[in-house]
């Protein structure tokens, strides 16, 4: 199947299918030999479009030892941030009318039934290198193409075996260079999906956006608890439960946290990224933890930078290619706060406006704002 769609057309009745006269997708999945695909079908007044599409999923199906093992195949994080979510909040909306996305569509499309080929023929990652530079690189097959062109085939081919993705753009399947959407272009559409989807968590509990009038939410950074102002005490309990429900107030914290990215101190970012990397690894709030001239120290003597070294030997939340990495970055953050006064660093505790169904950043919690002559 070389088509991300395969359409079959069925003939006939509703009323024999047993389907209501409505426009309406079914998935089901089908077992073949090679667990390949979801079947849709669409059926609109009598007749039936049946579509198999392709689905990869990221695994490291040979087991390398410097990439993430996942114990079950995981939905790879570009098929995340184009997903489409209308019942909760989600930070990051990538436009999937972009070109980046149809491109992705089309790799997945070009090399998913070949990489399942792969798999059942080359029991190593040698014999498989082998055999895609024999094919793209060495041989005679792809000989028209440049070199940079072929090379982007033999990635693609090879990581869509590997690891169920791939993202050569280079490659010639593509007809051309892919366009990105421009950075406010793309701004524009994830500020418009959040609104969307903030005013649709609302309206399933029976409330108006439009009709609310303004408000502000505040998430504090800890346990990213939102809070409501501006409304009665009625509809405030209401909102808070339903955003604070579903990882919303999470999510919504990013969002604020990502779209005023420019506004907000550099101390405050690294000492919310310090508390949250030291909970996330350890369990314990940093900020228990006396600023001295060793470094952070409990009242047990213990050292944070210990702490933190130790309890990531047995984390299951950084998976174990990228402990190194998290340790060093940690490292690195906790030696740039010990220049400032750790204390006296705001929380990055955030504020944002909303009226008529849309957020307002001109409201923004001014104590975490960039300064030319800062106290920190």
């Amino acid at each position: 199947m070389n088509a991300r769609v395969k359409r079959y057309k069925i003939f006939g009745s509703l009323k024999t299918l047993k389907i209501k006269p409505i426009l309406l997708q079914i998935y089901m999945l089908f077992i073949f030999e090679y667990k390949v695909p979801i079947l849709q079908i669409y059926c609109f007044k009598g007749a039936c479009v049946m579509s198999m599409r392709v689905d990869s999923l990221y695994y490291n199906h040979y087991d390398v030892k410097e990439h993430y093992s996942p114990k079950t195949p995981q939905t790879p994080s570009w098929k995340k941030l184009y997903e489409v979510v209308d019942d909760r909040v989600k930070s990051n909306n990538e436009n999937p009318k972009s070109g980046i996305y149809k491109a992705h569509c089309k790799l997945e499309e070009t090399y998913y039934n070949s990489s399942v080929s792969n798999r059942a023929r080359y029991k190593d990652t040698d014999s498989l290198k082998q055999a895609l530079g024999e094919k793209y690189l060495f041989g005679d097959a792809y000989k028209n193409y440049s070199y940079e062109q072929r090379r982007a085939m033999y990635e693609n081919e090879l990581n869509m075996t590997m690891y169920g993705i791939c993202g050569n753009m280079n490659d010639p399947h593509l007809d051309g260079p892919v366009k990105e959407n421009a950075a406010l272009e793309q701004a524009t559409y994830n500020r418009k999906m959040v609104n969307t989807q903030i005013s649709a968590i609302l309206s399933n509990a029976g409330l108006d956006a439009s009709m609310l009038g303004n408000m502000t939410f505040s998430i504090e950074p800890f346990n990213h608890t939102l809070s409501v102002f501006g409304l009665d005490e009625k509809t405030k309990g209401i909102v808070e439960q339903l955003l604070n429900s579903d990882n919303n107030s999470i999510e919504l914290f990013y969002h604020v946290m990502q779209s005023n990215r420019s506004l907000i101190d550099e101390s405050v970012m690294d000492k919310y990224r310090a508390i949250h990397d030291f909970k996330e690894v350890t369990g314990e709030d940093l900020r228990k933890y006396l600023q001295t001239k060793d470094g952070f120290v409990d009242e047990k003597g213990r050292n944070a930078l210990d702490v933190y070294k130790k309890a990531l030997e047995t984390t299951d939340s950084i998976p174990s290619q990228f402990k190194k990495v998290a340790y060093e970055v940690f490292s690195s953050n906790l030696n740039t706060l010990m220049e400032k006064e750790f204390a006296t660093i705001p929380n990055m505790n955030l504020q944002i406006g909303f009226l008529n169904g849309e957020l307002q950043d001109s409201v923004f919690n001014p104590d975490i704002m960039k300064r030319l002559n800062s106290h920190i």
